[in-house]
């Protein structure tokens, strides 16, 4: 746990943890059913991560506390920012990537850009590269699609370089 008030927690989750339970495989580890195990039954996420991505996850305490903190997420008043490693780095020092995103029919749980797929958009800006090899990115995306920023940086011919195994023994409240 690194903050806590009274209406809202929010955990550190590491990388390849769940936050909720997957749709085909309902054992793998998650957030939500650790910390539902830990005595917090009443408590709800109020968002999702991927699993391979680290950072803040907020759970509300409270079905009032849930909602004010949704409709914020959902009116876009919540600025999220991510950072990552990508090789090779953009052309251009920031952008907007703005395409759609859909599940890919072909391989369940994957997401590809797609025309009939739900919008998506996501500014990037370059914090530091090497050589155009590599380059550290600020993200903000302006969506929530899953998968999101990794589809749209394999696009943008920038892909996300590595995925981080989960710190196995070590809880995010911990």
């Amino acid at each position: 746990m690194v903050y806590e008030d009274t209406a809202l927690v929010a955990f550190d989750k590491p990388s390849g943890l769940l936050v909720v339970r997957d749709r085909w495989d309902r054992e793998l580890a998650n957030l939500v059913d650790e910390v539902r195990a830990a005595g917090h039954a009443d408590w709800q996420n109020v968002h999702r991560i991927d699993r391979e991505t680290s950072g803040l996850i907020l759970f509300a305490k409270s079905a009032e506390a849930l909602t004010h903190v949704a409709r914020q997420f959902e009116g876009q008043q919540v600025a999220k920012t991510y950072l990552a490693l990508v090789s090779p780095a953009p052309t251009a020092a920031t952008g907007t990537i703005d395409a759609p995103l859909a599940d890919d029919t072909q391989r369940p749980g994957r997401m590809i850009v797609s025309q009939r797929g739900a919008a998506a958009r996501t500014d990037y800006e370059v914090l530091e590269a090497w050589r155009g090899r590599w380059a550290w990115l600020r993200l903000r995306p302006h969506t929530g699609r899953t998968h999101q920023l990794r589809v749209h940086l394999a696009m943008l011919g920038s892909p996300i370089v590595a995925e981080h195994p989960m710190k196995v023994g070590c809880p995010p409240w911990k």
